[in-house]
């Protein structure tokens, strides 16, 4: 009995120690399961939010449609071609002009057109290849009173310029007269109209010098 009574103690002493390291491991089982149990729970969320299933349907093909070949037979139309006319033959081959009907031509063939004609644009002097102007219309000139009076006679010789259609370009005037003949000359001279001078080879018209020379002489 008293060896009985010395032993209990320590196995009372040896079940509080268990039940002491019992508590601590669920203690820590407990808190690693709180750490990892929503990092586990996010993953798996994460993972099956990430997965995306795709499902394709098959293409449908439609058969090709069948030929009606009979149909097409009895559809084709014939077309008959004339026999040719043998009188329209012949009216055409009078129209037809065959490369052969032409006579046979050099390749090299030059065809020589003379240049074209030049105008003359400075005025020239009368040579005998140039046609004379000749005066149309214009006044004669008036004869000043105190020439008259005077008696004052003369000839004023004027140069004129003409253009191509025979008016007046220009007067010089080589040799007067006094007492207003000069001027009188001029103003009626600037007033004619000639028919153009023109080259005899060329037929065109050309601005010529051509000479005037304007009487005053008194009645008597």
């Amino acid at each position: 009995m008293a060896s009985g009574d010395r032993e209990i103690p320590f196995i009372k002493e040896d079940n509080n120690n268990f039940y002491l390291a019992l508590g601590v491991a669920v203690i820590l089982h407990l808190i690693i399961f709180v750490i990892h149990f929503p990092q586990n729970t996010a993953a798996r969320e994460t993972s099956e939010r990430d997965v995306k299933v795709f499902v394709t349907k098959p293409a449908k093909f439609n058969p090709p449609e069948k030929i009606d070949y009979q149909r097409l037979r009895k559809e084709k139309e014939i077309i008959q071609i004339p026999d040719p006319d043998p009188e329209a033959d012949e009216i055409l081959r009078e129209k037809v002009v065959f490369a052969d009907d032409f006579p046979e031509m050099d390749d090299a063939i030059l065809i020589n057109f003379p240049p074209p004609p030049v105008i003359e644009v400075q005025p020239i002097i009368m040579t005998p290849d140039i046609v004379r102007p000749e005066k149309i219309s214009g006044p004669d000139p008036v004869y000043p009173p105190v020439a008259v009076k005077v008696g004052v006679e003369g000839m004023v010789i004027l140069k004129l310029v003409l253009d191509i259609e025979g008016n007046v370009e220009d007067i010089e005037v080589l040799r007067g007269l006094h007492l207003g003949c000069t001027e009188a000359a001029v103003e009626a001279v600037k007033k004619w109209k000639f028919k153009p001078a023109y080259r005899e080879s060329s037929g065109l018209p050309v601005r010529v010098y051509h000479m005037v020379n304007v009487n005053f002489t008194l009645q008597k």
